[in-house]
This record gives structure tokens, C-alpha cells and sequence, in this order.
């Protein structure tokens, strides 16, 4: 009940200066408390509680520190070891045992733009650099050109000028600082260094959001599991994110359900684990590859442009118009009464970079069926699952692409809705071009370069007649191919003769079967023989034509 009241009196929620312990042995000092003449004992040491709890507030696990206005957790454990280590002698021993004593009245919480403590929570959130203490049309016109200037920026650099991402974008920043999570990443990618892709980044902690409530951390927050760091900080921002392929796969789980979740697991060395709230929204900084293995349809991916790259003379003016927080706080404002009311994160457009790494990243297994039966055309008409997986087989060869297992592969053509079906007793797919060609629109399988990787990717040796582009490729050599053509056709030849042979052999037979009654089971027999002699030719592809002439 003491500390209650404490802790009513609005004056003390409000830390005026960082926390010292040399202040609060002053405050719990002989000196300051005085004697009491009609108690005959020392005044109660209440500044000294009212100064800690204006400074460390008991959470689960520990304690929030508050210097200075930034909010930082510390374990129990650190709190005695450290903060409290210079009041284990036993003149503070009452102020010491009256505090570890305190219950955990605090629950953290996220809440942008809420005061620090309201019933029994602590919103952990940092503040935002500025307030919306004006309305934008009342900023300079000094301060307006340089928000200007960082928009035509965001719009030029950012979006290549295409104004179906620069919405996007702005809505997506605005959205932000409105204190809102988006459910999609940035991702912003060129090898080429120096065209701008941290500019728009470093503006926004800086002199917009402010450092309490953006942070710039290491790729060890999604490998190690030590992320408290990220605790309230509404902008992430992950610069040159590089990693191992077994680091890949810790990161990209974590982002997958970070960029997504509305909790996080928090967790620290020497700290007790907890979940809170999840306010993040991430941008990632790279020259380098740092999307390896995901399907991308988590992350936006920006089509950054390199027509300022080495000019110096728009670089400078770009820092000296509108890295101030003056231009901050004015481009906080127009974000601010920006319109987001239509504005869906989770609905991005479409770049050619999207395409271009959605193409990249699909499986081995959606490649081959893109390039071998939707693109050539194909139906997949009752291929045994065997026949097709050897097919599969013989493409990851030819391309150097990884080979999955024979369950893994038939298990991803299941997950687009396929299902093979039993015939003539073997297990077989049937999958028409249509609805490949569905399935193919859903998952964003075209590319406008699909025609010129096609030559790399076939595997069938009359794919240029049926795809109807240049250059085929074959799956032997031309010697090879040739030999093939040449021996099938003098296997049609030699086929031609036999077939005249039993054609007369029939016609001397059927004159004398009136004559004779064992002469039907003499036919039967000469049934028997044409059919013992009529070769399996399987060789070259297809042969419907030859099996519909023998059969006339």
C-alpha cells in the first residue's frame, strides 16, 4: 500500500536526470533525515523511495531503468550486483530490503504516444523525437523544401520513379509514424554502393523518429536469441545483413514471424524471458544477397536507382537541406496528416526486382515444371510419378540445380493442389496446362525473361517447336541425335516388310478357313506370332504415328 501511494503522486513518474546512487545515500543520509525530537528517531527516508521509484520501476524479472527518459531493463540480479552494490553495509539496509521487497506491480506494454504509466502498466515505449504540436501548412517555407526535397528523393532514389512504389513507401513510412506495425519488410538491395539506399534510413532515426525509438542492430539478434534490444523500438533497421546459409535459416524463421506477429519472445543473457507486444517495422540496408532461401512474400522489394551515384554536388545539397530536426519535425507533420486510411501494408505492387526474385527463389521442382510443361505447353498427361521425378532428375543435372528426394518433390507439387491418381495400377499425375497456368498467376511465376532462360532450363529435344522460340537445346549431342534418327528409321523400314509379309501370310490363310475348323485356332496362333514380333520401339519420343499406321 506504501509504495502505491508512492507512486500516485504524479510528480514522481516524471524522471528530471539520470539515476545516481550517490544522491540517494544523500537522500537517506543522517544529514538530510534529521532527528526527530518527538519520535526520537530519524525522519522517514521518503525522498529517498519517491527518487528511487522515479528511477527504477519493478517489472517481472527485474527492474525498468529510467535515466534520463530512456527506458532500459535491467535483470534483478544486475540491480544488486551493480546498481546496489555500495548499499550492502548496514547503514542502508532498511532502504535496501525496503525496496527488493516492493511485489512486481508493473506490466510492460507498447503503447505509442501513452503516457508512462497508467493502472498497473509501464508503456516501455520510447518517445518519438517530436510532437504534433502544429500543423505542417504553419512550417517554414525553408522547412517544406526540404521536406520536399527528401520526398522527390524517397521518389527518384528509392522507387525509381515509379509512382505506384513511391505510395507505397510513403504509406508505409507514415504509417510508422503513426505508431502503426507493417506487415511487410523493405528490402533495399544494389550492388552498387553509394547511390542512396541509407540516406532515407539514417533521416528517419535521426531527425524524425529519434534514437528512442529506432534501432540499427547486428544480425545477432536473429541468431543468438538475445533481442530485448528490439523491445519498443518502432523502426529497425538492418544494415549489411550478411550470413552463413545455416545463419540464414535462424534469420529468416525469425523475420518470417517477426514481420508478421504481434508478440515477440524477448530474452537477454542473465534476463528472464518474456512476451510483449510487437511493434517493429524493418528495413534492410544491402550490396549483398540477404534474402537467401525465402519466398519473398514478406518483403517489398525496392527498385533503387543509381542516377545520383558519384554526383556530389546533389549529395551535398540533399545532407545540407534536410538533415536537420528542423526538416525532421516538418516531415514528421506532413506524415502525420498524411492519409492512411486506405493504405494496406500487406498489399504492396509488384516490382520487376519482386519478379525477378520470386523467379529466382521458387524450388527446383516449380522450375522444372514452369519451363518443361507450363511454358513448352504441356499437358501432364498421365505420367507415372517414377517417370516424372526421373525427368525432374535429369533437369537439376542439366541446370546444377539441387536435386530434392522423390517424397519431398511429388510433397511441394501437392502443396500447388496436384494430386496423382492410380492407373493401369501405377500411381500418375495429370495436370492440365490450364491449370498450370492458374497456379502460375497465384504464385507469380512469370518473368518477362522467361523466353531467354528457357534454352538453359528444357529438357525436352523438340522444345523450340513447341515453345516457339530460338536456339533448342537436346539432351545428347547432335551425333548422338542424329544416329538415333537414323537407326529409328530403319527399325520403320524393316517394320514396313514384316508387315507385307503377314499381311500376305493372312490373306492365303483366310481362303482355305471354310475348309478346315481348326484353322480359326491356326489364326489365333498367327495372332500370337504378329504380335511376338512387333517390336517395343520406344526410342526418340513419341511414336503415336507409326502405331496408328501398323494398326490399319
Amino acid at each position: 500500500m506504501e509504495f502505491k501511494k508512492l507512486i500516485e503522486d504524479e510528480e514522481h513518474k516524471i524522471n528530471m536526470g539520470s539515476f545516481s546512487i550517490r544522491k540517494l545515500q544523500n537522500l537517506y543520509s543522517k544529514e538530510y533525515r534529521k532527528f526527530n525530537a518527538e519520535t526520537g528517531q530519524l525522519n522517514d527516508f521518503t525522498d529517498a523511495k519517491k527518487y528511487m521509484i522515479s528511477h527504477l520501476y519493478p517489472v517481472e524479472g527485474g527492474y525498468i531503468l529510467n535515466a534520463c527518459g530512456v527506458l532500459d531493463f535491467k535483470s534483478s540480479d544486475i540491480i544488486s550486483r551493480t546498481y546496489f552494490k555500495s548499499l550492502n553495509n548496514k547503514e542502508y539496509k532498511e532502504l535496501k530490503e525496503w525496496f527488493l521487497s516492493v511485489p512486481d506491480i508493473y506490466r510492460r506494454v507498447c503503447i505509442p504516444n501513452r503516457q508512462l504509466i497508467q493502472d498497473d502498466t509501464i508503456n516501455t515505449i520510447g518517445a518519438f523525437k517530436h510532437n504534433q504540436d502544429m500543423k505542417y501548412d504553419e512550417c517554414t517555407e525553408e522547412q517544406k523544401q526540404g521536406v520536399q526535397k527528401m520526398l522527390d528523393f524517397i521518389k527518384e532514389v528509392w522507387c525509381s520513379s515509379d509512382e505506384e512504389q513511391y505510395k507505397y513507401i510513403i504509406g508505409w513510412i507514415s504509417n510508422m509514424i503513426h505508431g502503426n506495425k507493417n506487415q511487410m519488410l523493405l528490402y533495399a538491395k544494389t550492388t552498387t554502393e553509394g547511390c542512396g539506399k541509407s540516406t532515407l534510413t539514417e533521416f528517419l532515426m535521426d531527425h524524425v523518429i529519434g534514437r528512442n525509438l529506432s534501432i540499427q542492430p547486428s544480425s545477432d539478434v536473429l541468431t543468438t536469441g538475445n533481442n530485448n534490444s528490439l523491445f519498443g523500438k518502432l523502426f529497425v533497421c538492418f544494415e549489411e545483413l550478411k550470413s552463413s546459409k545455416a545463419e540464414w535459416a535462424k534469420m529468416s524463421s525469425c523475420l518470417k514471424e517477426w514481420i508478421t506477429s504481434d508478440t515477440i519472445a524477448y530474452s537477454e543473457k542473465y534476463m528472464v524471458g518474456y512476451t510483449a507486444k510487437n511493434i517493429n517495422n524493418y528495413i534492410i540496408n544491402t550490396n549483398t544477397e540477404a534474402i537467401r532461401g525465402a519466398n519473398g512474400r514478406r518483403y517489398f522489394i525496392c527498385e533503387l536507382s543509381t542516377k545520383y551515384k558519384g554526383d556530389s554536388q546533389y549529395w551535398d545539397e540533399l545532407y545540407s537541406t534536410c538533415f536537420d530536426d528542423d526538416v525532421g519535425k516538418a516531415f514528421y507533420l506532413y506524415m502525420m496528416e498524411y492519409d492512411i486510411s486506405k493504405f494496406k501494408s500487406n498489399k504492396p505492387p509488384t516490382t520487376v526486382k519482386k519478379k525477378e526474385y520470386i523467379s529466382d527463389l521458387l524450388s527446383t521442382t516449380y522450375k522444372f515444371i514452369k519451363y518443361n510443361y507450363l511454358l513448352c505447353n504441356k499437358d501432364i498427361k498421365k505420367v507415372s510419378v517414377s517417370d516424372l521425378y526421373e525427368q525432374y532428375c535429369l533437369y537439376c543435372d542439366n541446370t546444377g540445380g539441387v536435386k530434392h528426394k522423390k517424397m519431398k518433390f511429388n510433397a511441394e507439387l501437392k502443396e500447388l493442389g496436384f494430386n496423382y491418381k492410380m492407373s493401369n495400377s501405377k500411381s500418375t499425375w495429370t495436370v492440365t496446362v490450364a491449370e498450370l497456368k492458374t497456379v502460375a498467376s497465384r504464385h507469380n511465376w512469370y518473368h518477362e525473361l522467361d523466353n531467354d532462360n528457357m534454352k538453359e532450363n528444357v529438357i525436352w529435344e523438340d522444345w523450340k517447336t513447341v515453345a516457339e522460340v530460338a536456339q533448342p537445346i537436346n539432351m545428347f549431342d547432335s551425333k548422338q541425335y542424329e544416329d538415333i534418327i537414323e537407326a529409328q528409321a530403319k527399325e520403320i523400314e524393316e517394320l514396313k516388310k514384316q508387315l507385307e509379309e503377314l499381311k500376305k501370310k493372312s490373306k492365303s490363310k483366310s481362303k482355305s478357313k471354310s475348309k478346315s475348323k481348326s484353322k480359326p485356332k491356326k489364326e489365333k496362333k498367327t495372332k500370337k506370332v504378329v504380335k511376338s514380333k512387333m517390336p517395343n520401339i520406344t526410342i526418340g519420343g513419341n511414336n503415336d504415328a507409326l502405331s496408328a499406321f501398323l494398326n490399319m
